[in-house]
């Protein structure tokens, strides 16, 4: 889009030129706004946990409550930690629960997720673990 207007004694035409910047500035927040929400839903698998092996792991079909427990027996829900309080809560109204605890995590801090999750009225718990068979 251009502007004409009369300028100086001579009246010469000055041309003056104005870009559009309204539709890239939309176009960039939505852009913007992409980006965050797809490293939200990936930060769930950034974090550190080494999954055990089992023979027969197998990948779970649908979605699921995505619980994490690092190696040092941290509880985390979308990548902060919660209490086993925070843990029901959330929990509240879902029908099943993943379970993603690192090999080397304690078993009673995974009970007590487990635990958390019944008291919460999760029917269904899954434990992740990565394909392969393991010696005993």
């Amino acid at each position: 889009m251009s502007l004409r207007r009369r300028h100086g004694p001579s009246n010469a035409l000055l041309f003056l030129t104005v870009l559009p910047i309204a539709p890239l500035v939309d176009i960039s927040l939505v852009l913007v706004v992409f980006l965050i929400a797809v490293m939200q839903a990936d930060a769930q698998r950034a974090l550190p946990v080494a999954l055990p092996k089992a023979g027969t792991a197998a990948a779970t079909v649908g979605a699921s409550f995505a619980v994490s427990i690092d190696r040092s027996g941290v509880v985390r829900v979308d990548g902060r930690s919660v209490t086993p309080a925070e843990l029901s809560a959330s929990a509240k109204g879902r029908a099943q629960a993943t379970i993603r605890a690192d090999a080397k995590v304690d078993h009673g801090t995974v009970v007590g997720v487990v635990d958390a999750l019944r008291k919460a009225g999760v029917d269904k718990i899954f434990y992740a673990a990565t394909p392969g068979v393991v010696e005993w």
